[in-house]
């Protein structure tokens, strides 16, 4: 164990990620290691949102690896184009096996990983969506933890919903 006066921060610590609201949310931006899970209903935008992100960190002068398992290069270029010209550091990767994405991280050495989207990553087969959401998420965070890359993860709302125990009486009311 250590004094909390023995831990040193550094502003090298966080990456801001060139978006106000979204750095203010994060605590002033990305953290070192961390698992951020960003999650929404799907077609608001949150691949497009990440992207830009992505754009950002590499412009700045980061190493950026893009994981998809959802779309392929292709459509990744085509969402690329309407954004805006991208330049720097930035890597892109279709997988959805978390051993080979690990190999990954662990060779391109990146700065940030954004991996698009959580409910395609492949871990625990056979389980309940939820076990494998959660499983997937918890190795995740060992792997950002362990590289100390931070992971920006993509979720979409109604593919992973937890359903929380009903209030009230077996006809659901709230009496």
């Amino acid at each position: 164990p250590v004094h909390i006066s023995e831990i040193s921060l550094e502003e090298q610590d966080r990456t801001p990620t060139g978006f106000g609201e979204l750095d203010r949310v994060l605590g002033s931006g990305i953290v070192k290691g961390s698992l951020v899970l960003v999650g929404g209903d799907p077609g608001i935008g949150k691949s497009t949102l990440l992207l830009q992100v992505c754009r950002n960190l590499a412009g700045a002068g980061k190493r950026v690896l893009y994981i998809s398992g959802e779309e392929s290069l292709k459509q990744i270029k085509m969402r690329a184009n309407r954004i805006g010209e991208i330049s720097g550091d930035l890597l892109f990767l279709c997988e959805t096996n978390l051993d080979t994405i690990h190999g990954a991280i662990e060779r391109a050495k990146p700065d940030v990983v954004i991996i698009d989207y959580l409910g395609l990553m492949k871990h625990d087969a056979g389980k309940s969506l939820y076990e494998r959401v959660t499983g997937t998420s918890n190795q995740l965070k060992r792997m950002a933890r362990g590289l100390e890359t931070p992971v920006l993860c993509l979720a979409q709302l109604n593919r992973i919903s937890i359903h929380a125990p009903r209030v009230g009486g077996d006809d659901g009311s709230r009496g």
